[in-house]
């Protein structure tokens, strides 16, 4: 039997992140017309650039036209970060292009067989440690999107062990964002911005990173959603428990 490909770029899945992509496009310059502009000062205070409370006031919202809306993603490639976004793009462009090279000669299969046979056939135990490690990743050093080229090594270990790109996805997306909640020595955020951005990363569909992985599977959008909401809701539910003990014993800068 023919193992699977590590990236299978499904046609169901491009045009639903597509057509995603297109309604929150459309919804955001809709919102630019409804909601009202305005603005607030920022301080230093302690060293630090704050928003001052008082200080909003309404301005002059811009009206653009209707086209802009769509052309605005082209229009942020010549932003100030426009370079960041080229060179993000093209590397996504490269490392796919790359395992799928190296799945069609072979070499990928031949590297998945040799990590499953150091684990004796006990794929169980290997499930654990590569969601650990993941999960590792993002609670000590607050990566997610740098974890995106070894997506496609997921998949294929999954493939590979039986299992769908559902497990693939799970052992490293959802165990990457499960760490980054927890964010135990994470150099990027804060305990109660971590459990919102962790869960957001999971599930938005506003997170191109969620989109560009989901993008490399079989898996659409609500499928993801249908498999993964059990498990925010629990998780949620503990966070909010320990986030509002740690207010009422009045631990940490709340």
């Amino acid at each position: 039997m023919e193992t699977k490909a590590g990236a299978q770029i499904s046609r169901k899945a491009f045009f639903q992140s597509a057509i995603i992509l297109l309604i929150l496009m459309i919804t955001a310059g809709i919102l630019t017309r409804v909601i009202p502009a305005g603005s607030y000062d920022r301080v230093l205070q302690n060293g630090r650039e704050v928003i001052a409370p008082e200080s909003f006031r309404y301005v002059d919202a811009p009206h653009y036209p209707v086209w802009r809306w769509f052309t605005a993603p082209v229009e942020a490639l010549g932003g100030p970060d426009g370079l960041t976004v080229i060179v993000v793009a093209v590397f996504v462009l490269m490392v796919g292009g790359s395992f799928a090279i190296l799945d069609k000669i072979g070499i990928l299969k031949a590297g998945i067989g040799k990590i499953v046979r150091l684990f004796g056939g006990k794929k169980y135990t290997l499930l654990l440690v590569v969601s650990f490690f993941f999960m590792s990743l993002g609670a000590f050093f607050g990566i997610f999107e740098e974890m995106i080229p070894l997506v496609p090594i997921m998949l294929a270990l999954s493939y590979y062990l039986g299992w769908d790109a559902l497990v693939g996805l799970g052992m490293s997306v959802l165990a990457t964002n499960m760490g980054f909640s927890a964010a135990i020595t994470n150099p990027f955020t804060v305990t109660a911005y971590c459990f919102g951005d962790g869960f957001s990363n999971m599930l938005y569909p506003t997170n191109p990173v969620l989109l560009i992985v989901l993008g490399l599977t079989v898996v659409s959008y609500p499928k993801w959603v249908r498999w993964t909401w059990p498990l925010w809701l629990v998780v949620m539910a503990i966070t909010i428990l320990f986030l509002g003990i740690g207010v009422a014993i009045g631990y940490g800068p709340f």
